[in-house]
């Protein structure tokens, strides 16, 4: 029977496949870029992300 994941499980287990991915690829490198984000830049993501939503 089919179990439903918690947010965490889906996060945990898109970041295990990253890690167990090539090196130098998309999702690796833009991920690295969301880890060196401060504050105000993740409040400025969260910003854009309403906004592309409304439309």
């Amino acid at each position: 029977m089919f179990r439903k994941r918690t947010r965490s499980q889906e996060i945990s287990d898109f970041v295990g496949d990253i890690l167990r991915g090539e090196e130098d690829n998309f999702k690796r490198r833009f991920v690295a870029m969301l880890s060196r984000l401060d504050e105000d830049e993740w409040a400025l993501l969260a910003k854009m992300a309403e906004e592309m939503t409304k439309e």
